[in-house]
């Protein structure tokens, strides 16, 4: 009736009384002899719902268990710092000192590697929008020691259709360029 061809996804009732969903898409025939008529097509798609709802959940419980093992992870890693800080307070030779620095460094690393999961956790959970890319580029810098290193951002007014990860590979492409 409002000249949309569709397609429309609704829930019916069926003569059972339960509810499946349909596609319906369809035009109007308005050349047809006394009146106008409709054309159109209506496919159960119940079961491809069904599914959507089922990847739905999974994608929940696939994001929980990996905020649980990450969490789990970290507390692991808190625990060797924690040693190796205990470790410092003996006596040590030159030796020992550098072996400890090399696992320091390691476990920072890990526990880099272990936090930069938390954004790819959310890769398609939430679409893409328009993002302003110097606001990202600034959002990014901002995440990053810089030391006595000056970012200036001077793009304004440009959007890239991207997803929330725009603004993490800013901070790689940052780190990367500072290494």
């Amino acid at each position: 009736r409002r000249g949309m061809a569709g397609p429309f996804e609704f829930r019916l009732m069926t003569l059972h009384s339960s509810v499946i969903w349909v596609q319906v898409s369809g035009k109007i025939l308005a050349d047809k002899p006394g009146g106008s008529g409709f054309h159109g097509i209506i496919a159960d798609i119940n079961e491809r719902k069904r599914v959507e709802d089922a990847l739905r959940h999974a994608t929940r419980q696939i994001i929980l268990l990996n905020s649980i093992t990450r969490h789990d992870i970290l507390n692991g890693i808190m625990s060797l710092r924690h040693s190796l800080e205990l470790i410092r307070d003996e006596p040590l030779t030159e030796k020992q000192l550098h072996y400890i620095e090399q696992q320091e460094k390691t476990i920072a690393q890990i526990q880099h590697q272990i936090n930069f999961t938390r954004y790819y956790q959310n890769i398609g959970v939430r679409p893409p929008r328009w993002n302003d890319i110097g606001e990202r580029f600034s959002a990014a810098a901002g995440t990053i020691p810089l030391g006595n290193i000056t970012i200036a951002a001077g793009v304004k007014n440009i959007a890239v259709f991207s997803d929330d990860l725009i603004e993490r590979v800013f901070a790689n492409l940052i780190e990367n360029t500072l290494e």
